[in-house]
């Protein structure tokens, strides 16, 4: 997230200073790679706890540098990488294999950073001792001490949810828990068991890991409207980019459209004359704002305004402002 802050919602100058904690070398590493980077949830699942990052930490170190490339990269086939150790190269069908491998998953790999995997690929040692030195020092040089501060809005939400867990049915759960996003029970008895994570840094997305036909984890957001992503900040994230969401004409059309029915981003895209991903760039900036519902349906995504969302906005700011 640090490395991809505009995806996320991170402030680009914050973002940039706790990188600069890093060595040169172990920040262009990450900056590499990080395109290409899957969250490896399951994984951290099955660790053994305490589930801290000192656990995930031991964890690399106890695998082989052949096992921390899959676990970090699932969606490049072994099939495809031994094929490239054979050749020791790549060619274009090969990365439009893995491109491919990315899209169900609404992510967009470039072919740039393709041959960039192939290439550590081909040199797996090293790319195995340099994650583990990079990761190990962003825990040393900032996410220690982070992990003592975010620690209590984790163990809040999870008491929180467990408690609503006894009561909602899963699909109105995680909307509540996302702050809109809305799964059909169809798409969520598709496996035997959910597994619920509290997520103080993607708040406030829901975030799925790569699923088995028995386990499905999700992270949602734990991060309060009253609290700052950024430690020692006064102005809650969450009326900063609502603001910020609104300060922009075009995202007040789009409110306003939504606000009358749902519309999918190509409709709005016809309706505002602009090109789709314009507006699936400015879906992204009211999702974030929690101002839109969006619904996964068989069509694609559908968005809905959530009223209820502008009204807390506004008592938000005057409460900020009285305070």
């Amino acid at each position: 997230m640090l490395h991809d802050p505009d995806n996320w919602g991170l402030r680009g100058a914050w973002a940039a200073g706790v990188r600069s904690r890093l060595s040169a070398k172990n920040r262009d590493f990450l900056k590499d790679i990080v395109s290409a980077l899957s969250m490896p949830l399951l994984w951290i699942y099955k660790l053994p706890d305490p589930k801290d990052s000192q656990a995930v930490l031991d964890g690399l170190a106890s695998l082989s540098a052949v096992e921390r490339f899959e676990l970090m990269h699932p969606l490049f086939d072994r099939k495809i990488l031994d094929a490239v150790s054979a050749e020791s190269g790549w060619n274009a069908s090969q990365i439009k294999a893995v491109q491919r491998n990315y899209k169900p998953f609404g992510r967009t790999l470039s072919k740039k950073s393709a041959e960039t995997i192939f290439g550590w690929w081909l040199d797996v040692e090293t790319y195995g001792e340099r994650l583990l030195a990079a990761l190990t020092a962003y825990r040393r040089n900032y996410f220690a001490e982070e992990e003592k501060r975010i620690l209590p809005y984790l163990q809040a939400a999870l008491a929180e949810t467990q408690q609503s867990a006894e009561t909602l049915p899963l699909p109105q759960l995680l909307e509540d828990l996302s702050r809109g996003v809305q799964l059909s029970v169809s798409q969520l008895d598709k496996y035997e068991c959910t597994v619920l994570v509290p997520s103080f840094w993607s708040t406030p997305f829901l975030v799925m890991g790569m699923p088995t036909h028995q386990l499905c984890i999700y992270l949602y957001g734990a991060r309060p409207d009253d609290a700052s992503l950024v430690p020692g900040e006064v102005i809650p994230d969450a009326l900063y980019r609502a603001l910020k969401a609104l300060a922009d004409p075009t995202r007040l059309k789009i409110l306003r459209y939504l606000s009358a029915e749902p519309h999918t981003p190509t409709e709005l895209a016809n309706k505002l004359r602009l090109r789709p991903p314009t507006v699936i760039h400015h879906l992204h900036t009211l999702r974030l704002a929690q101002l839109v519902y969006v619904a996964h349906t068989a069509e694609g995504r559908r968005y809905a305004a959530r009223a209820e969302a502008v009204d807390d906005t506004l008592g938000n700011l005057r409460q900020f402002l009285n305070a």
